[in-house]
């Protein structure tokens, strides 16, 4: 497929997501993500806060 297709329809569905705030919305919750893994690292023995990052896939196995 040209390039010149998909590329344009990229675009406009990105300045669509844009224009209905998806990356503001994005830009403020991955700022509170970070303030959490933040508040965990200095609160709790890590930033996950104790949360075993291999059961979930243990469990789905």
């Amino acid at each position: 497929m040209p390039a010149c297709g998909p590329a344009p329809a990229k675009r406009a569905v990105n300045q669509a997501e844009d224009l209905q705030g998806l990356h503001t919305g994005m830009d403020s919750v991955c700022g509170l993500h970070h303030h959490a893994h933040a508040h965990n690292a200095e609160t709790a023995a890590d930033s996950l806060g104790g949360v075993n990052t291999a059961a979930p896939k243990e469990a789905n196995t």
